[in-house]
């Protein structure tokens, strides 16, 4: 009896070290919504990606991405020009974002991302990326905040004559978006479970994973589906 308990327990702590490992290295999550529920498909990148083949990416199944362009007012995605490019080769969809800094004003950030990102047709909405993740640790009031995304938001609408989508973590959503920006789509994180937003709000893009595996992608990668058909998509993509 003690053997076989022995054995039970090894064999228990060594199934259970596999299974962190295969998390650990993205080989299983814990989301994981279907193609029939969500076919629509989409990675963010930077460049923490490196290197991209991007005719692999297309061919694992992905219709969309967003590629990191700026942050604050100064910082720029040394990745973003020729992803922006090699991305439009494969005609995937593509969309820029930029990480949105407490640090400084929403128009000198709003100023450099329109410095950075072309204007182009064909294209998905700008994308405004608010959380405390790797943010500055002086942590703005909610109307400072709020006013400065407004001016942010602003310059960028009229200038890509586009509503950008607001990218969001929980926390950031509850403490500056939720009652507010109404107009604005959402895409939310939840790596964890199927997204739910206190407030009800409804969402357009998930960010179900963060560390997928992609072909083509040698380092982990932000896996996003789309919450509507190809129908809804092509109208995100078209809107103007």
């Amino acid at each position: 009896m003690k053997y076989s308990l022995k054995k039970l327990f090894i064999t228990m702590t060594l199934l259970i070290l596999l299974l962190g490992y295969l998390f650990y290295n993205g080989y299983i999550h814990l989301n994981n919504p279907t193609l029939e529920e969500f076919p629509i498909r989409g990675i963010d990148v930077s460049a923490y990606q490196g290197n991209i083949e991007w005719d692999k990416v297309k061919n694992d199944g992905f219709k969309f991405v967003y590629i990191k362009a700026t942050e604050g007012k100064d910082f720029t995605d040394s990745t973003f020009v020729v992803n922006w490019e090699n991305a439009k080769k494969v005609n995937m969809k593509r969309g820029a974002y930029h990480f949105f800094t407490f640090g400084s004003h929403g128009t000198e950030q709003a100023a450099h991302f329109i410095n950075v990102v072309p204007n182009e047709e064909d294209c998905l909405p700008p994308v405004v990326d608010v959380e405390f993740g790797g943010n500055s640790s002086k942590i703005p009031s909610k109307e400072l905040l709020q006013k400065e995304l407004r001016d942010y938001i602003y310059r960028i609408e009229n200038h890509y004559n586009r509503k950008p989508i607001l990218y969001v973590t929980y926390e950031a959503y509850e403490a500056y978006i939720m009652g507010d920006f109404e107009e604005y789509t959402i895409w939310i994180r939840d790596v964890i479970k199927f997204p739910y937003i206190k407030d009800n709000r409804s969402w357009s893009i998930w960010q179900y994973n963060n560390r997928g595996r992609v072909n083509g992608i040698s380092a982990f990668v932000d896996l996003n589906v789309f919450n509507g058909n190809q129908m809804e998509f092509n109208k995100l993509v078209n809107d103007t």
